[in-house]
């Protein structure tokens, strides 16, 4: 893992645009009647019933109060990235001292 770390981090900083890149995914699951729903970053789960829209998950995006409250309290630091208008998690590696991103939900929260 530390070393697949490493040559993500050598990469990102040699290509602005992998910097201002983020992750999201979703993931459903129905097992005996019961549906399991679980997301990161922009993605959101929404079921249609009747014509009604039904929100089956919760917004994962750092720049929403009780997600900046959840990162900080974990030693995260949220920022605005200049340019691209986007958030940004930047998570501290104490293995090497330094900060890392952990993208925070997308690049457009």
């Amino acid at each position: 893992y530390a070393s697949l770390d490493d040559h993500i981090i050598r990469t990102a900083l040699g290509d602005a645009d992998t910097l201002l890149s983020g992750s999201t995914a979703l993931v459903s699951l129905q097992i005996l009647g019961k549906l399991m729903v679980s997301n990161a970053g922009d993605s959101r789960a929404v079921l249609s019933r009747s014509g009604k829209s039904i929100r089956l998950s919760r917004d994962h995006k750092p720049g929403l109060p009780d997600e900046r409250r959840r990162i900080e309290r974990a030693g995260g630091v949220v920022t605005r990235v200049h340019g691209g208008g986007g958030w940004r998690v930047l998570i501290r590696d104490h293995r090497k001292g330094r900060w890392g991103s952990g993208d925070g939900g997308g690049g457009a929260g």
